[in-house]
């Protein structure tokens, strides 16, 4: 009887061993494309996630990363932008992408721009279409004077927005 009991206390202290060490690897983003940022430009599922990050290069077991997921109950991930380092837990990088934590993204706006500049200036700082920053503009002013005197209106300053 102690016997067993011995050994169902290693077998189990050794499964425990080896999930928290999946729960809590560090290893498991290749390091040499650490740091990264994802944009999630829709919502995605575990699989999905994992398979792209995977054929990126980015994520080395794609089945640790089901895993970590289906353990915590996270089926689907928001959309957004996320900066992903190479020392972040698997754990704590699928829940931010469920609960839809997102890293700010810094966005620099210059002065004197003019509507268009200022739209391809958002547009590659945003990751987002200049064409939906053009609408924008356009909505809220009829001629180009007052279309630029809105652009104008942005102040030049660093600002953190969430994608």
């Amino acid at each position: 009887m102690r016997r067993h009991l011995l050994l169902f206390f290693v077998v189990f202290a050794l499964v425990y061993l080896h999930r928290f060490e999946r729960l809590h690897s560090r290893t498991w983003l290749n390091a040499e494309n650490a740091p990264v940022s994802l944009f999630l430009h829709r919502e995605m599922t575990a699989a999905e996630l994992a398979d792209s990050m995977h054929s990126l290069g980015w994520v080395r077991d794609p089945e640790q990363w089901e895993w970590v997921a289906s353990t915590h109950g996270w089926k689907r991930y928001r959309k957004g932008h996320y900066r992903v380092e190479a020392d972040r837990t698997i754990r704590d990088l699928t829940r931010d992408l469920a609960l839809g934590n997102q890293t700010p993204v810094d966005v620099v706006i210059l002065p004197g721009l003019d509507p268009g500049r200022l739209a391809a200036l958002l547009s590659r700082q945003l990751a987002a279409d200049s064409l939906d920053f053009m609408n924008v503009f356009s909505r809220n002013g009829g001629s180009a004077g007052e279309r630029a005197r809105m652009a104008a209106n942005v102040l030049p300053d660093t600002y953190s927005m969430y994608w």
